[in-house]
């Protein structure tokens, strides 16, 4: 937890997956090179690629690679694309383990701000 974030008043039910979703949303709103001291932490490699496709090839590669390095609590499963919307926000799902605990995690790229938004967290443990 940041410096700042221990002044700050904690909503109830803050626990480690609370922890791992704030993360998770600095994480993927950084831009590499721009948000840290640390040169490589956040986002960006995915701007220069040539096309849609070698871009979203690279923006999950960027995305897995950043949570195995900078959010240790999540032990990602998988992450797949679910589409576009109509107003160009792609969809994603992360399913990983934190805690012991399976959870789907539910994303938004918004490609014209460039901003993730981390929508929600639900265990799914028991889901066959």
């Amino acid at each position: 937890m940041g410096f700042l974030n221990r002044f700050r008043e904690l909503p109830n039910g803050n626990t480690e997956l609370d922890g791992v979703l704030e993360n998770l949303h600095h994480l993927l709103n950084a831009r590499e090179g721009y948000s840290s001291v640390i040169r490589d932490y956040g986002l960006g490699q995915y701007y220069a690629q040539p096309d849609t496709i070698h871009a979203m090839r690279t923006l999950l590669r960027e995305i897995l690679d950043d949570i195995a390095k900078y959010e240790p609590r999540l032990k990602v499963a998988s992450l797949e694309t679910k589409g576009r919307d109509s107003g160009m926000q792609l969809h994603l799902e992360l399913i990983g383990l934190v805690g012991g605990v399976r959870y789907l995690f539910k994303l938004r790229f918004d490609q014209i701000y460039n901003h993730f938004s981390v929508d929600s967290a639900h265990d799914i443990s028991t889901m066959g």
